[in-house]
């Protein structure tokens, strides 16, 4: 296996292993008012999160932004509960909006402190880790995808086949994701 090959299943498999809960409970939450017929708005939202983390690996790598692990560690589940509750709310609910967009980037910031974590492991003895960047980002990214496209399955096999309204699925889906973010929360409090 090359090394692009294998920063690239880091990545992926940071996003898909257990250990990335946290950040696929985030892509449920950001992605339940979707519906596959959503799906550029999708990739669209799913790629804004990618640029927000890739932003904030890159200034940690050059040491302009530095990180505090258990704050941040605390941080990824408030940014899920605070896009749950999002969701929850009117304005939240509504697919055309470009709201979701801004969400993804900024609180992709956040969840990129901790995918540096695991970049810094990555590319320790690298004098620069430059080179790791693109192929781990790829992985997280095709990683993300995949639950996205599942996620979309599992929605389109409840709203055909079992009747479910989308309301009822954004209420069910984000009320579970806000529970277990509050979990995560109190595990995680740094203080």
């Amino acid at each position: 296996m090359s090394r692009f090959e294998i920063n690239f299943m880091l990545g992926f498999d940071h996003i898909t292993a257990w250990e990335g809960l946290d950040h696929i409970l985030f892509l449920i939450a950001l992605t339940a008012i979707y519906q596959f017929k959503h799906w550029g708005r999708v990739l669209g939202v799913v790629t804004a999160f990618t640029v927000g983390h890739t932003v904030t690996i890159i200034l940690a790598n050059t040491g302009a932004v530095s990180v505090n692990g258990p704050i941040v560690e605390f941080l990824i589940p408030v940014t899920i509960m605070l896009t749950g509750i999002v969701n929850l709310m009117k304005v939240g609910q509504d697919p055309r909006s470009n709201g979701r967009f801004f969400i993804a980037a900024l609180f992709g910031l956040i969840h990129g402190l901790g995918f540096f974590r695991s970049f810094r492991m990555l590319t320790v003895g690298d004098s620069d880790g430059w080179s790791s960047l693109l192929p781990f980002t790829l992985g997280i990214e095709l990683g993300q995808l995949l639950i996205v496209f599942i996620l979309l399955l599992i929605t389109a096999i409840l709203f055909n086949f079992m009747r479910l309204k989308q309301r009822e699925w954004n209420l069910f889906s984000s009320g579970i994701v806000c529970g277990v973010a509050g979990l995560l929360m109190i595990e995680t409090w740094p203080w």
